[in-house]
């Protein structure tokens, strides 16, 4: 048993919730993939053992973590290239405080011979994004396609201008072509992912889940009016409303209401008026 932040605590096993561990300073000692930063890791505490209920409720513990073990931390349960090396879900030994229930620290030590078999693809993609020489690297790597890049830049830019430009039209495009849904399946899912996170924090955190509730009704109506006049695909207006929905900014009530709005004619028609009475 020790002693942590003033509290004594148990051994604990939690979960990490994809995308929460970042370093709390940027791109601090980026020189080896070894190197290790500080870092935020958000977890949810499953077990303790005394047996004892602990409290799901997400909680940001620090933890210095070897530059490879954060990106392996973060990707788990992503929907980025390296998550599809990784496990869906992972789980570790931390430190659980006897009162609050809640974890304190994570096992560094241990979550790190537990995960070492993933260590090349993280570290592989560490060396591409974020070491000191990734840029150098990115460019060495593909020396045939350096020459056309540059060569083709100007258009791309234009090309994104264009694309920049187009995010606010509205209405259906030239041609009479309605207007295309925003996102791949792939980000569907991260959207999703990413709502099931901020609904764990709206938990613990309720100044942020009034801000993300007013936000959710001021935008669901606004949404509703740009499908109906044909400025956004449905799909788009799905996404946003399982955004809201799944992170808990909105009710069922609420979603179902907004849903019918939006796609009156799929609503069952109102029941018939009574018979007039003799």
């Amino acid at each position: 048993m020790s002693h942590e932040q003033q509290e004594y605590t148990i051994l604990g096993r939690a979960w990490i919730a994809p995308a929460g561990t970042h370093s709390r300073f940027g791109n601090a000692n980026n020189y080896t993939a070894n190197s290790k930063v500080s870092c935020d890791v958000h977890v949810t505490a499953l077990s303790a053992a005394d047996g004892k209920p602990v409290d799901p409720t997400m909680t940001k513990v620090q933890a210095e973590l070897p530059n490879w073990l954060r990106y392996v931390l973060y990707s788990a349960g992503n929907t980025d290239e390296l998550s599809e090396l990784l496990p869906s879900r992972i789980e570790v030994n931390v430190a659980i405080g006897v009162h609050t229930r809640r974890c304190v620290t994570i096992d560094v030590e241990a979550v790190t011979a537990e995960l070492l078999p993933y260590r090349d693809a993280a570290v592989d993609e560490w060396k591409h994004s974020e070491a000191a020489l990734a840029g150098l690297r990115n460019v060495l790597a593909a020396p045939k396609m350096g020459f056309k890049a540059l060569k083709g830049l100007k258009g791309g830019l234009r090309e994104l201008v264009t694309d920049v430009k187009s995010i606010g039209d509205s209405g259906p495009a030239a041609g009479g072509a309605g207007p295309k849904s925003s996102y791949k399946p792939e980000e569907v899912e991260s959207i999703r992912r990413h709502a099931v996170i901020l609904g764990l924090r709206y938990q613990s955190r309720p100044n942020e889940y009034a801000q993300g509730r007013a936000a959710a009704v001021q935008a669901m109506p606004m949404y509703v009016q740009m499908l109906t006049t044909g400025a956004i695909h449905p799909d788009d207006f799905e996404v946003e409303l399982m955004r809201h929905l799944t992170a808990g900014a909105l009710t069922q009530q609420e979603a179902d209401e907004y849903h019918r709005q939006a796609f009156p004619q799929a609503s069952p028609p109102p029941p018939p008026p009574p018979p007039p009475t003799q």
